[in-house]
């Protein structure tokens, strides 16, 4: 940094403690809201995954219903 600079932030007190502090108090909540942006994301994600399944799952157990009848059928027929 050159002398100009180093007295102009000097100065200007742009170092200061509590200015220090503040820029690292907002970028934390920057990166905060962030994250928390992303978790929404991926929350919403996830819930979509969870129907999805539970739309297989009853389409599933329909299949298998389906296949216990026919497979009941062929039994019954084989018996006769």
């Amino acid at each position: 940094m050159t002398p100009i600079g180093k007295a102009t932030i000097d100065l200007l007190r742009l170092n200061r403690p509590a200015l220090i502090q503040y820029r690292l108090q907002k970028k934390t909540r920057a990166e905060e809201v962030q994250l928390l942006k992303h978790y929404q994301q991926l929350i919403g994600l996830l819930q979509q995954t969870n129907q999805e399944l539970t739309v297989l799952v009853n389409n599933q157990q329909g299949l298998l219903q389906q296949q216990q009848q026919i497979l009941k059928l062929l039994l019954d027929e084989d018996l006769l």
